[in-house]
């Protein structure tokens, strides 16, 4: 079976080449993520998403259907296509469990569609079902976690997200990010000590790490107000390179 396309449609020969090999089973995965990349980079994202279900159609028993299914999803979300995106990541779950990336993005579609509670529901379903531990798999969870301390601290469910964020500091102490918004969070629910140091995590490293504007209601030293503004500047927002100044010439 194949497809007719005239030039009338616009439509990049590469593109009908890899639908008509999706089609006839002749596209294997590691080619329709090649392609679907070249077309990307044509500014063709509807035709990505397009190839992709085309793919998925007439490829069902495919070992990385699942794959397929993820990276459709990332097309639809990149055309505006929320509901089809959040379908999508869920077809992936659905196929492969532990195919940890998918939960990742489906609660980014969830959130976006305005349903937050749903979104935080699939972050914790990764955080409470990784089967193994390895570089990736950590990763992934220190992902969730983040998400989950962010999107509720937005919705002032101060606590949870306060402990989500913990968790992550737990996996990897060295986030300054998560630091500065682990503070912020005890300050708002007015907690004391604001800087509770915990085994694993110093009071020290989480100095080190908080924001110049949490220190504001936290301390007087100018020196260290100081010290932590330069660091947030440098680090976070990079320095500006001091101006050259030429002198102009003067006449004799």
């Amino acid at each position: 079976m194949s497809i007719e396309f005239t030039e009338s449609n616009a439509t990049p020969k590469l593109f009908a080449d890899s639908v008509n090999q999706a089609i006839s089973g002749q596209l294997p995965i590691q080619e329709l993520i090649r392609c679907a990349g070249e077309l990307e980079s044509l500014g063709k994202k509807p035709l990505v998403a397009e190839l992709y279900k085309t793919w998925i159609a007439h490829n069902p028993s495919d070992s990385f259907l699942h794959a397929a299914y993820f990276n459709y999803g990332v097309a639809l979300s990149e055309t505006g296509d929320r509901s089809g995106a959040i379908l999508a990541f869920q077809h992936s779950v659905r196929i492969k469990p532990d195919f940890y990336a998918s939960y990742i993005n489906l609660g980014r579609a969830l959130e976006d569609s305005g349903q937050t509670g749903a979104a935080v529901t699939q972050w914790l379903a990764l955080v409470q079902n990784l089967s193994v531990v390895n570089g990736e798999t950590v990763a992934r969870k220190i992902s969730a976690l983040e998400q989950i301390g962010r999107v509720l601290e937005a919705g002032g469910i101060d606590t949870p997200a306060e402990d989500a964020l913990k968790q992550s500091l737990d996996i990897n102490p060295h986030q300054t990010k998560v630091k500065q918004h682990w503070i912020s969070l005890r300050q708002r629910q007015c907690k004391w000590p604001v800087i509770a140091e915990w085994e694993g995590m110093s009071r020290r490293e989480l100095l080190a790490g908080i924001s110049s504007l949490s220190l504001q209601c936290l301390g007087d030293d100018p020196m260290f107000q100081l010290a932590t503004a330069y660091n947030y500047g440098k680090t976070s927002i990079g320095m500006h390179q001091p101006m050259q100044h030429t002198p102009a010439a003067r006449p004799e």
